[in-house]
């Protein structure tokens, strides 16, 4: 899981932007008047905010698991050129928002109405909140699609989910602060409606720069430098590959499938130890993605007795070169270090034989 400060930062910004849409705003004084006792006066502070807690648990249920499925789709789909048809997607969503482009579909809503009464307190606050989030999904589509872009890019499941998270706690924050505060704030609210263009243009903006560096990252090659070190201390650099076929196995300790295959990875170990023509390394992290410090790893590795290559990936910039975005993921390279495959989840050493056969007899013919 790699979520950096940025992106998050990007993420709950879309949410925020989100709660300022054009659709959104004008609900306040019906979402104002669930907190009134009697239609006028507000209901006590304590049982306020436990309704609007309730309400955001609605609301971020439902878009944890869209973050989720999003997530898990990228791991199915790791293509690069689908990525970039996604990227641009969302490319065209933002030109939408700022008004350069008409798109009728993006500007439907759906009410969704609720099987539990609003006024039946706290399980109320989150039926309230979770058929919101259906309902009103449509008018918040383009910052939405941002979010959900990247989840699929992760590749990653629970990264998916949590970004969702990001994206919710700035689309709900507003909501927690009318909630805490007075019918003087949502006046003031009421003054941003002259800027609702504006704040749309903005966000806009925000949801093409994310598809665009969505598309970069896909279509733009780091450089192809490569040097590590092993498990036993010797350096490898990419000369020492050149013309031969190479599997790399990304993993992590923390990864239950990862650890369940290092069996049948061992097995392979041993069957091409001392051989020339081909290389293989389980590749690992130290200290990126909740990874363990090299030492803390390389004792650890000492433990459990393992003699299978294992290659560091100081900085994590193998797994940035690569793409790597869960664990476990297979990466094969030809003689000339070019990707050739690349397999998320378990791979069996049957397939992995086949591949570097395939391979070998290519360099050979080469």
């Amino acid at each position: 899981m790699d979520l950096h400060f940025g992106l998050c930062a990007a993420v709950f910004s879309a949410g925020i932007f989100s709660f300022f849409s054009p659709c959104i705003l004008p609900l306040l004084p019906l979402y104002f008047g669930y907190f009134s006792s009697d239609g006028q006066a507000l209901s006590p502070f304590a049982d306020r905010m436990k309704k609007t807690l309730a309400f955001v648990a609605g609301v971020s249920t439902v878009f944890f698991l869209m973050g989720l499925g999003a997530g898990f789709a990228g791991a199915l789909f790791q293509n690069k050129m689908f990525l970039v048809f996604c990227g641009a997607l969302i490319v065209l969503m933002g030109i939408h928002q700022t008004g350069l482009l008409e798109i009728p579909l993006l500007n439907r809503t759906r009410a969704f109405s609720s099987p539990v009464a609003p006024g039946k307190g706290l399980l109320g606050a989150f039926a309230l909140g979770f058929f919101f989030s259906f309902g009103w999904t449509p008018c918040v589509g383009p910052a939405l699609a941002m979010v959900l872009g990247i989840s699929l890019q992760q590749g990653d499941a629970l990264t998916g989910g949590i970004l969702l998270l990001f994206y919710v706690a700035g689309f709900t924050l507003p909501f927690l602060l009318l909630a805490a505060g007075s019918r003087v704030l949502l006046t003031r609210i009421r003054g941003l409606y002259p800027y609702l263009d504006k704040i749309k243009v903005a966000g806009g903006l925000l949801v093409m720069t994310m598809g665009i560096w969505m598309i970069a990252a896909q279509l733009i090659t780091p450089p192809q430098q490569m040097e590590g070190n092993t498990l036993s201390g010797a350096t490898v650099s990419r000369e020492d590959w050149a013309g031969k076929p190479v599997y790399l196995k990304f993993w992590a300790t923390w990864c239950p499938a990862c650890l369940a295959g290092l069996g049948e990875f061992q097995e392979l170990a041993e069957e091409y130890a001392g051989r020339d023509d081909v290389v293989i390394y389980s590749v690992i992290a130290p200290g990126i993605h909740n990874e363990m410090d090299r030492k803390t790893f390389s004792d650890w590795a000492n433990g459990q007795k393992f003699t299978f290559p294992v290659l560091f990936d100081e900085g994590g910039s193998m797994g940035m070169q690569y793409g790597i975005r869960a664990y476990p993921t297979s990466v094969f390279l030809d003689g000339k270090g070019n990707v050739a495959f690349v397999r998320i989840g378990h791979m069996g050493n049957e397939e992995i034989r086949n591949r570097l056969a395939e391979l070998a007899k290519k360099e050979a013919q080469e």
